[in-house]
């Protein structure tokens, strides 16, 4: 199907509700068979489901999404089997916002490369938190026993067993 000139001019979301009567039109043609009731249903939650999803993605709705990928940055730094260099968590966060602010001309590229950038952003500021309160690790244990006796109590007995 050959574009034609107005695409350019029209809204994205009417792009979206095109495509999704072209789906519409190829899942009918393939025979999908349901009885009515069923297939009714099915219509309706799959169309207020890519309505939702047309509203989730629409302008400014992503923003609160950056928060959670900046926490999912930290947790992967927290859950790393050592230390990771700052130096390479911070190149990683400035090569991504680098890609980010390259990427924004792109209308997926850019939310894409923006979350990749918050997880890169959230990874090393906790990279550097750990590195500016650097603390030695105590590695093993000793059992220490300690003598000493009770000089007053909360008046709260405990059950015996």
């Amino acid at each position: 199907m050959a574009p034609d000139d107005n695409t350019r001019t029209r809204p994205k979301t009417w792009q979206a509700k095109a495509w999704a009567v072209d789906i519409d039109a190829a899942r009918r043609r393939a025979g999908l068979l349901l009885p009515a009731g069923i297939a009714d249903s099915a219509d309706w939650l799959r169309r207020m489901v890519s309505q939702w999803a047309l509203a989730e993605v629409a302008p400014g709705r992503l923003v609160p999404w950056l928060a959670v990928a900046f926490g999912v940055g930290i947790t992967g730094n927290f859950t790393a089997d050592r230390e990771p260099a700052a130096w390479a968590a911070l190149s990683l966060a400035i090569f991504g916002i680098a890609i980010a602010v390259l990427a924004r001309k792109r209308p997926i590229g850019f939310p894409v490369a923006l979350s990749l950038a918050s997880i890169a952003a959230g990874f090393a500021t906790a990279t550097l938190k750990t590195a500016r309160i650097a603390h030695p690790v105590l590695y093993g244990f000793r059992v220490i026993r300690s003598v000493g006796r009770i000089l007053a109590t909360s008046g709260i007995r405990c059950a015996e067993q």
